[in-house]
C-alpha cells in the first residue's frame, strides 16, 4: 500500500508518473465505500471514490472508436500485444491506457470499459466508463475532420449515462457517484499536433496564441457543464509533447534528423500554460467549496522520460529512430515491427514508417486538391473540403495488395487505420 498524506504529493518515480492523476485527484470527503479490486493507494477512511470516469482522445479511448465510422482506430496488431491475451481492444496502446491504471490503483476495478462497448453490462456503469475518442479535441473541427466522437456528443452520452444510473440505483446513489468520483478530461494534442500543424486549417484564421485560447475556452466550458452536472473532483490533463511524436518528428523534425518539432512543442507548452490559470478562474466563479478543478502535467514528465532515459532504465537502441525499450522492466512505449509481406523470409517493416510516408502523401494531395477548389468562404469549408478530398483518396499504395494473393501484400488489419492514428 501506498499511504497519501497530501492531495498533491508527486513522484519523480517513472511508476507513479503514470498515476499521479490519482494522487492529484485525492480530496476528501464525508462517508467510505468498498471495492472489489485490492487497491495500490491507500485512500483515507473518510475519502471513497466509487468510479473514474473519462473524457478525451486516444490517451483514454478504451475503444469506442470500435464502434462508431472513422478511419481512427486501433483493433488490429501490434496494438494490445501487452494486453491480457495480446489481443487489440480498441486502445491506443501496446496495454492498459492511464485511465485502466488509475482504477485499478485506487482498487476500484481493473479495467475501465468503453461506453460504446456492445458488450458494456449495467454492473460496469456505477465505477466508471470512458466516453473517449481517439483524435478528438476541444476545438469542434478536430473530431469533425477524422469523423469521430467529439466532446460535446462525449457529453451528451454522459447524460445518457447519467438518465441509465438512476434507472439502476436510484436519484440518491447516482449522485452520490457523481458527486464522488474521479473525472479525467484529456484532450488538446490532437487540436495542435492535426488540427492546426498537420492539416493547418485553422492557420488560415489563428496563430498559435489565438488557437491555445480557442482551445482553453473549449476546455473551461467543457468543465464547467461537468461541473454543472455534478462534477466535482475533475482533472485536466495538459497537451503532450507533441513534437516528440514519430509523427510530428516526421513531419515538422526534419525528414532525415527527425528531431523534436520544437515549435509543435511550444505551442503545447503555450496550451499548458493557459489551462491552469482558466480553471483556477471557473473554480473562484463556480462558488462551490468542494469543486476541486485539477490541471495536471504530462508534458514534462513525458519530456523528460525522452530526454533522461537513462533515469527510467530505459536505452535507445536505434538513435535515428529514437526507439526506447525497458531494459529492468519498466514499461515504455516502442514503435513495434511486423511483417507486411507475403514472402516466407520477409524482412520486419516499421508500421510506423509506412503509415507515416502514406499519410503525409494523403494529406499533400487533400490540401492541394482542397486549396484549388472554389467556392471555399470559411475554414469550416475548408475542412468540408479536406475531409472529402481525404476519403477521395483512400487507396492501396502502390507496391501493396489487401486481396491475398502472392506476392508483397499489406495486411488488411494494417490498413487503413494505422494511417490516421499515427496523426493522433
Amino acid at each position: 500500500m501506498k499511504p497519501i498524506s497530501h492531495p498533491f504529493l508527486s513522484s519523480s518515480s517513472s511508476t507513479t508518473l503514470l498515476f499521479s492523476a490519482s494522487v492529484l485527484l485525492v480530496f476528501i470527503s464525508c462517508t467510505t465505500t468498498t471495492t472489489t479490486t485490492e487497491a495500490a493507494i491507500s485512500l483515507p477512511k473518510n475519502v471513497t471514490i466509487p468510479a473514474v470516469i473519462v473524457f478525451g482522445d486516444s490517451i483514454v479511448d478504451q475503444g469506442n472508436n470500435n464502434n462508431i465510422k472513422t478511419l481512427v482506430k486501433c483493433n488490429f496488431p501490434p496494438y494490445g500485444k501487452d494486453f491480457m491475451g495480446g489481443k487489440p481492444t480498441g486502445r491506443f496502446s501496446n496495454g492498459k491506457t492511464p485511465a485502466d491504471m488509475m482504477a485499478e490503483e485506487l482498487g476500484i476495478k481493473e479495467l475501465i470499459p468503453a461506453y460504446l462497448d456492445p458488450n458494456l453490462q449495467d454492473k460496469d456503469l456505477p465505477t466508471g466508463v470512458s466516453f473517449a475518442s481517439g483524435a478528438t479535441g476541444f476545438d469542434p473541427q478536430t473530431p469533425a475532420i477524422v469523423s469521430v466522437i467529439s466532446l460535446d456528443e462525449q457529453m451528451k452520452m454522459f447524460k445518457e449515462y447519467i438518465g441509465r444510473l438512476k434507472g439502476m440505483v436510484g436519484e440518491e446513489r447516482t449522485n452520490f457517484i457523481l458527486t464522488n468520483s474521479i473525472y479525467l478530461v484529456v484532450a488538446g494534442s490532437d487540436d495542435l499536433a492535426n488540427t492546426y500543424f498537420t492539416i493547418g486549417i485553422r492557420r488560415l484564421q489563428y496563430n498559435v496564441n489565438s488557437y491555445t485560447d480557442l482551445m482553453v475556452r473549449g476546455a473551461s466550458n467543457f468543465v464547467k457543464e461537468l461541473h454543472e452536472l455534478g462534477a466535482k473532483r475533475i482533472g485536466v490533463f495538459g497537451a503532450a509533447p507533441i513534437g516528440c511524436l514519430p509523427s510530428q518528428r516526421t513531419l515538422g523534425g526534419g525528414i532525415l534528423v527527425r528531431h523534436c518539432a520544437e515549435n509543435y512543442n511550444q505551442a503545447a507548452q503555450m496550451f499548458n500554460a493557459k489551462v491552469p490559470v482558466a480553471l483556477s478562474s471557473l473554480k473562484s466563479s463556480l462558488n462551490d467549496a468542494k469543486a476541486r478543478l485539477v490541471y495536471i502535467d504530462i508534458y514534462n514528465p513525458l519530456l523528460d522520460l525522452i530526454q533522461n532515459h537513462e533515469k527510467y532504465d530505459l536505452v535507445i537502441i536505434n538513435r535515428e529512430q529514437g526507439l526506447l525499450l525497458p531494459i529492468k522492466g519498466v514499461v515504455a512505449l516502442e514503435i513495434s515491427k511486423i511483417t507486411l509481406t507475403a514472402e516466407e523470409n520477409a524482412q520486419p517493416v516499421r508500421v510506423c514508417d509506412l503509415c507515416m510516408a502514406e499519410v503525409s502523401q494523403r494529406l499533400s494531395n487533400a490540401k492541394e486538391a482542397a486549396s484549388k477548389s472554389v467556392g471555399l468562404q470559411s475554414h469550416e469549408d475548408l475542412a468540408k473540403k479536406l475531409h472529402e478530398e481525404m476519403e477521395r483518396n483512400r487507396k492501396p499504395s502502390s507496391g501493396f495488395r489487401s486481396d491475398g494473393s502472392s506476392g508483397r501484400r499489406m495486411k488488411e488489419v494494417a490498413r487503413p487505420t494505422c494511417t490516421v492514428h499515427l496523426q493522433v
